[in-house]
């Protein structure tokens, strides 16, 4: 299935904060250490409340880690990373201020044992996850670390797998002095030579103008394009040009056509074919997508009518009065499983509690139900998976918080918006995801590309 992107520029897009330093971290402790001193006609003794009275004073051998001229036993920052050892995970450790584990524990048919842990620095950014299985961990094992510049953008990752931790893939992200994507480079075996490269090239109005891949270990036309974005008078995209391998031609064209309230109505994509008799080239429709609305402009429908394989898949959405999606219906003639019907619920802070997942395949029906829980102060903190509505847990996930993490950084992934956007592809689509509601205007700033 394509993957679902935003129809909102480009330069918009880059100007959302990454989710990692703009969300609310969580509280908690006291920064009252203090002891009272009872001493009598003794001599006195260097209590924690006397030698802190002058935290600056010389204090010769005494440890101060964060060389600040506060010896550590007076320091309510240790690492002096910014965040007070009350509410810092590793207080003697200055890259790490949060960390966010979850515990899987599975029936051991589809789901298993396991635990992932996410590390964030002081200013919230996720710098490092780990995923540790019990099931054949040299192959399940896996890590990331995430690297940021100066102005917080993400601008390398690495990826490794198995026991070892070996290197396995490498990518970078590289702006300009506008804070404009220019290029994007990976590679996919964890070497120095980074093979994959997409450049990004934008017109007066800060939007994207064209997008090149390049792929040196791959000839295939997924990894070595070219797509020209169109723009009206109005500064709206309306076309798609791409050649599909990088040889001046232009291969496939994508329309897009706005309502009366400049809601993408329909995309149609058309593939560009030679005819050896004419000796000419014909258009020929390969695949629309047609949304219908409702009166507050939210997607009521959505029609994907795949022309080259017969199919037709349609989905409708259903909303409360705060826009969130209570109900997405999935029908599918193509064939396997024809309808999914999910049903998810609420609780007053708009936080997803639950859903159910009904699946109608060859008239095998099969029942799904999930449950999410929070704390108090909005985090997820315990996820349920009851496969066949029979009462027994298929999969418990417990999420565990230290220190500072920002607030929504798990969310249960009761809906499925598709893969990043690949017309906002720096670190706010990478990674904050995690900030999504299933709320109207996911669907409705949407269209296929």
């Amino acid at each position: 299935m394509p993957s679902i992107h935003p129809i909102k520029k480009l330069s918009s897009a880059i100007a959302v904060a990454l989710f990692a330093t703009s969300l609310t971290a969580c509280g908690g402790g006291s920064d009252s250490d203090s002891q009272s001193n009872n001493g009598s006609d003794n001599p006195p003794v260097n209590t924690p409340s006397d030698k802190c009275k002058d935290v600056t004073a010389s204090n010769s051998g005494q440890a101060d880690l964060d060389k600040d001229g506060i010896i550590d036993d007076c320091d309510l920052d240790t690492d002096g990373d910014g965040v007070e050892n009350s509410k810092d995970a590793k207080p003697l450790d200055a890259t790490i201020a949060g960390v966010s584990t979850k515990s899987y524990r599975g029936n051991g048919f589809g789901y298993v044992n396991a635990t992932e842990i996410a590390y964030f620095n002081a200013k919230k950014q996720l710098i490092e996850t780990e995923y540790l299985s019990s099931y054949n961990p040299e192959r399940a094992n896996s890590s990331e670390g995430f690297t940021y510049d100066n102005k917080s953008r993400l601008i390398r990752r690495e990826s490794t797998r198995g026991l070892d931790k070996q290197l396995d893939r490498v990518e970078i992200w590289v702006y300009n002095d506008k804070d404009q994507l220019i290029a994007y480079q990976a590679n996919d075996d964890g070497d120095s030579v980074l093979e994959r490269t997409v450049s990004y090239q934008y017109n007066l109005n800060g939007d994207i103008a064209q997008i090149t891949k390049s792929d040196t270990s791959d000839t295939s036309y997924f990894y070595n394009s070219t797509s020209t974005y169109i723009y009206n008078s109005l500064n709206q995209l309306e076309q798609i040009e791409t050649d599909e391998y990088n040889n001046g031609s232009i291969d496939r064209i994508r329309y897009i056509t706005l309502n009366a309230t400049n809601y993408v109505a329909k995309s149609a994509l058309y593939y560009l074919e030679g005819n050896n008799v004419t000796n000419t080239e014909v258009k020929k429709l390969y695949e629309t997508f047609e949304y219908n609305y409702d009166n507050q402009g939210n997607v009521t429908k959505l029609i994907d009518s795949s022309l080259d394989y017969g199919s037709v898949r349609t989905v409708n959405y259903a909303y409360d009065n705060q826009k969130n999606i209570i109900r997405e219906t999935t029908n599918n003639n193509s064939g396997g499983i024809d309808v999914i019907d999910i049903k998810v619920t609420y609780n007053k802070a708009n936080l997803a509690t639950g859903a159910t997942f009904e699946y109608d395949s060859f008239n095998n029906i099969q029942d799904v139900i999930e449950k999410a829980e929070y704390n108090v102060a909005g985090y997820l903190t315990k996820t349920l998976v009851d496969v066949s509505q029979d009462g027994k847990i298929d999969q418990e996930i417990i999420y565990n918080y230290e220190g500072s993490v920002p607030l929504k950084f798990n969310m249960p992934t009761f809906l499925n918006f598709g893969l990043p956007n690949n017309r906002a592809p720096t670190a706010t689509s990478l990674l904050s995801r995690v900030n999504a509601r299933y709320t109207a205007d996911m669907v409705k700033e949407s269209y296929y590309d």
